[in-house]
């Protein structure tokens, strides 16, 4: 298994952020794009990155990619609060012991994340989450954590190493 721009959320934060959630489900946003919502989910990514260019700089650093995503259709909405809900329930499910240990202990797993991606926490959500599949069992947990890299490690300026790293992982695997 290969994790790419994975993080750790406390139980704190996921429960805040489902009540708040909830209410914008109640408030009749279930479904329906909510920018205030993404401000409270992802405003804070671009602190701490610089240069700071568009609201998605978190992303990566390479400019072109970060253009290519804001130009796709498919990329840059504002999530529904129905949306926002699902995927923090589900984080908050993944982060579970008792759901990390029904994994396959001898299944080698692969952690990959820039130690800027904020999502990640700076490399310590990528950390803590290895942890844990550790404290559940897992035998073959391995990170690799890219300097100055950001969240989208796949299209970062490095990008070519990160593949290599894939490829030499898999190949170790198999």
């Amino acid at each position: 298994v290969i994790l790419c721009g994975t993080g750790w959320q406390s139980r704190l934060v996921l429960g805040a952020g489902l009540g708040v959630c909830r209410l914008f489900c109640k408030a009749g946003e279930e479904s329906k794009s909510s920018p205030k919502l993404e401000k409270l989910m992802f405003g804070a990514y671009n602190k701490g990155i610089s240069p700071v260019r568009t609201n998605y700089d978190w992303l990566n650093r390479d400019e072109e990619a970060v253009q290519a995503y804001l130009a796709d259709p498919l990329c840059g909405f504002a999530p529904s609060a129905g949306l926002a809900r699902d995927m923090l329930t589900g984080i908050s499910m993944n982060q579970k012991h008792e759901n990390l240990s029904k994994m396959k202990k001898a299944l080698p797993v692969l952690f990959i994340a820039g130690d800027a991606d904020p999502v990640g926490s700076w490399g310590t959500g990528v950390r803590r989450t290895a942890n844990a599949f550790c404290a559940a069992g897992m035998q073959d947990v391995r990170i690799r954590l890219y300097p100055g890299g950001r969240h989208e490690i796949l299209n970062e300026i490095n990008k070519t190493e990160v593949y290599q790293d894939i490829l030499t992982w898999i190949l170790e695997k198999v």
